[in-house]
This record gives C-alpha cells, structure tokens and sequence, in this order.
C-alpha cells in the first residue's frame, strides 16, 4: 500500500512497521541526584547517567523518581480472580 499524502503535501506512514523501523529505541539522560524508575518494567537506574530504553510503538517512555509517591503506584497488582 502506497503512502497517503496529507494536506501539506507530505507522505503520511500507513504502516505501523516504518515506525517501528525508525524508532527501536531512545537514548535518555536522567538528572542526577536521584534513582529512577521504568514504570513499565519497574527497572531502576542511578541519575547522572544516559541510558537506552526500548521503544514500543504502544508505550511511551515513562521514569518516576524513586522517592516520588507515584512508586506506591508501580507496586500496584492486579485483583485475583476467584473462579467459582
């Protein structure tokens, strides 16, 4: 499938697969000063450095300091479901 052409006249990506291509993964600096955390894999990583963290197309890259009240978040787990 071609590429559309949007108003400006640029090509508009039609494909998911030429993003993932372009974008694998990301070089990140973390202020120094504090621990953070990947909330999606719960790693965490001594500030003052850069470091490379995988790109999904379907996640942002999202650090939490790890003093912050939102880790209590990241510790959430799902319910149990009872079967019955």
């Amino acid at each position: 499938m071609r590429d559309a052409i949007n108003a400006d006249g640029h090509a508009a990506f039609t494909h998911n697969e030429k993003l993932k291509a372009v974008f694998q993964n990301l070089l990140l600096h973390l202020p120094a000063g504090e621990k953070w955390i990947n909330i999606w894999d719960h790693k965490e990583y001594e500030g003052g450095q850069a470091v490379t963290v995988d790109l999904p197309i379907d996640q942002i890259p999202v650090f939490t300091k790890a003093s912050h009240p939102m880790q209590a978040l990241l510790d959430f787990k799902e319910p149990e479901v009872k079967q019955g």
